[in-house]
C-alpha cells in the first residue's frame, strides 16, 4: 500500500466522516460504511491523484458518487442526526444556544440529501462555489441555486413553516374544473428598504451565517460571503463589491477591526454584531451602530435599513 496515501488520507478522515452524515441525515452505520468504500477507492486511484491539488474535494467526490450510487441500490435516512455539525456550529454552552442547535438539526435533518450536501460543503467544510461544483458534478451557477433553495428551506423549517412556496400557494390538480380548487394568495410584501442591497456577512458560526443571509434574501437583498475566516473577510473587503457590511467582533481567536478599517477607507457602511457591551470597541469605531447578539430578525432588518437610508437619500454608491 502507498504509505503516502495514507499519511495524507488519515488527517481528511473526520471531514469525510462530518459529510457522509451530513449526506445520510446522520445514520452513523451507512456514514462510516460510505467512508470506508470512500478510502478503499481513494487507494484504489491513487496515481489518478495529481499532486499538489485539493486532496479533500477529490476525497468528497468520491464520496458523493458512492453515497449516489450505493442510494440508488438502497433507501438511506434517519430520523435525526448530523450530529457532526455540533463541534463546528456550535456556540458558547448556554441553555438558550443549545436549543437553538438542537432545534437546527431537527430542521437540518428534514432537508433533502443534496440540500444537505450543499450546506455542509460550505458551511461546514468551507468550500467555495466552485469547488462544490466539482465534487457534485454540476455547473457553478447550479450549485448557487441549490445553495439559495437550502438556505430557504432550512430557515423555513426552522420557522416552522412549510419548506417551499409549494405549500403556501397549491398548484391545482389535473382532471379538476377550474374555479373548484382554493388557491392562497400571499400579499405583497412590505418594502424593507434592503431590495437588491448586497451586504458583505462576516460571522464565524455558520449557523449564524446562514441564518443572517436567509434573512437578508427574504428582505429582498444578498448576502455576500458569508466569510468565516479573518483572511477571507480581508480579502471579500478589500475585493467585493456590496453596500453594506455586517462585522462579527470576534472571528475565532481573531478580531473584525482591519476589516473595519477596509472598509472605513472605501466609504461602506457596517453594522457590528456582538454580545459584548461597546465598550470592546476601539476608540475610533465607538461612534459606529452596534447590534447585540442574539439578535431578531427584524431588527437587523431594520438596522440595515437604517443604515442605508442615508446612503441612498444622498445617491452614493459603496
Amino acid at each position: 500500500m502507498n504509505n503516502t496515501a495514507h499519511a495524507e488520507i488519515l488527517p481528511l478522515l473526520p471531514h469525510l466522516r462530518g459529510y457522509a452524515r451530513g449526506l445520510t441525515a446522520g445514520d452513523v452505520q451507512a456514514a462510516d460504511d460510505l467512508v470506508q468504500d470512500t478510502v478503499v477507492l481513494a487507494l484504489q486511484a491513487w496515481d489518478s491523484f495529481t499532486p499538489g491539488t485539493n486532496l479533500k474535494a477529490w476525497l468528497f467526490r468520491i464520496l458523493h458518487n458512492r453515497f449516489h450510487t450505493v442510494r440508488s441500490r438502497r433507501y438511506i435516512t434517519a430520523e435525526v442526526g448530523v450530529d457532526d455539525l455540533g463541534p463546528r456550529a456550535s456556540v458558547p454552552a448556554t441553555q438558550e444556544r443549545h436549543a437553538d442547535l438542537r432545534h437546527f438539526k431537527t430542521a437540518f435533518a428534514k432537508l433533502s440529501p443534496s440540500h444537505r450536501e450543499v450546506l455542509v460543503l460550505y458551511g461546514v467544510h468551507g468550500l467555495p462555489y466552485e469547488q462544490i461544483a466539482e465534487v457534485v458534478g454540476r455547473e457553478v451557477g447550479s450549485v448557487k441555486s441549490r445553495m439559495n433553495r437550502a438556505r430557504t428551506a432550512l430557515k423555513a423549517l426552522m420557522d416552522g413553516e412549510p419548506p417551499g412556496e409549494e405549500a403556501a400557494a397549491p398548484r391545482r390538480r389535473r382532471g379538476r374544473p377550474a374555479g373548484t380548487d382554493t388557491v392562497l394568495v400571499r400579499p405583497a410584501p412590505a418594502p424593507t428598504g434592503l431590495e437588491r442591497a448586497r451586504v458583505l456577512v462576516v460571522e464565524d458560526e455558520p449557523v449564524a451565517a446562514m441564518d443572517v443571509a436567509a434573512t437578508l434574501r427574504r428582505a429582498g437583498g444578498e448576502a455576500v460571503g458569508p466569510a468565516y475566516r479573518l483572511d477571507r473577510a480581508l480579502r471579500c473587503a478589500a475585493e467585493e463589491s456590496f453596500d453594506a457590511a455586517l462585522l462579527d467582533v470576534r472571528l475565532g481567536g481573531s478580531q473584525v477591526f482591519p476589516v473595519a478599517e477596509i472598509l472605513e477607507g472605501r466609504g461602506v457602511p457596517f453594522i457590528f454584531l456582538t454580545g459584548y457591551q461597546r465598550e470592546i470597541l476601539p476608540e475610533r469605531f465607538r461612534d459606529r451602530p452596534l447590534v447585540r447578539k442574539p439578535c431578531p430578525a427584524k431588527r437587523l432588518v431594520a438596522s440595515l435599513s437604517e443604515l442605508l437610508r442615508p446612503a441612498a437619500e444622498i445617491g452614493v454608491s459603496c
